[in-house]
């Protein structure tokens, strides 16, 4: 997407391109992670964690974006589904309880769903601005499947903020 075509998107930058279920917007807190409750299970820990360990990524991300005027670049949605794909490696090796499977296979679908999106518009110069509505229902999937996937591990939701395609 040339420039103008990214200014004509600029809302869809500051967006909810999700981590854990957040909304995403500026600014970034310095420790956005909730804390894990002391009864969390194992699985619960490691998504945190695994969570955490792309945050930092994320949030550099986020400063890019925002050092760009909130305008996203092709390279900005290439970076974002390439810390995804790191994430998603990271929640594959968590084994969930029986109660959140559902939720964590449709956490990975949302998110993998997503970066198809945002690949497929950092090929295609026109293709962001011209699918703004299924860029919206893809972020609010991944939202939604993030929130599912922290209430069925007894997390709570993410405090973190971040300017992401």
């Amino acid at each position: 997407m040339g420039w103008r075509g990214v200014r004509k998107v600029a809302a869809g930058c500051v967006a909810v391109a999700l981590l854990t279920g957040c909304a995403m917007v500026r600014p970034v807190p310095v420790s956005c992670d909730p804390p894990v409750p002391a009864d969390a299970s194992a699985a619960a820990r490691e998504y945190a964690a695994t969570t955490h360990d792309a945050l930092g990524a994320r949030r550099e991300l986020s400063d890019t974006i925002a050092e760009q005027n909130m305008m996203m670049s092709r390279d900005d949605m290439r970076t974002a589904a390439t810390i995804d794909a790191d994430f998603l490696v990271g929640v594959r090796a968590i084994v969930f309880p029986r109660d959140a499977v559902s939720s964590a296979d449709d956490f990975i679908r949302a998110v993998e769903a997503d970066d198809t999106f945002l690949l497929a518009a950092a090929a295609d110069e026109g293709y962001y601005g011209a699918r703004l509505d299924e860029r919206e229902r893809l972020r609010e999937e991944r939202i939604q499947a993030g929130l599912r996937l922290r209430e069925a591990l007894g997390l709570p939701p993410s405090a973190c903020s971040l300017n992401l395609p």
